[in-house]
């Protein structure tokens, strides 16, 4: 399967009409080993290249235990990140490395 078709079925539009009740873990679950792999590297550039957080892609990261995206989320975790972004970030961040 193409990447950009993964990435469009697993992180939909940021708005209600797509993502209320959206679950990608099925997906997710879906996926090869080398897929997985194409993901998270996707996945890391969305999130490092963001000025907002998406929710999805850093609850994506922690779904797929990925230890190569923990630089970017504690890079994420910010002074001025507002306390529902530190708690997404940290429960990710947790479902990686159960860091506590």
């Amino acid at each position: 399967m193409n990447i950009d078709r993964i990435i469009n079925k697993i992180i939909p539009p940021s708005d209600r009409e797509h993502r209320d009740g959206f679950d990608n873990t099925v997906y997710i679950d879906e996926l090869n080993d080398d897929e997985k792999a194409q993901l998270v590297d996707r996945l890391i550039a969305m999130l490092s290249d963001a000025i907002d957080l998406d929710y999805l892609v850093v609850e994506s990261l922690g779904y797929l235990k990925s230890d190569k995206a923990l630089a970017e989320l504690y890079k994420k975790l910010t002074d001025d990140s507002s306390s529902v972004d530190i708690l997404v970030l940290t429960s990710s961040i947790f479902m990686i490395i159960n860091d506590n």
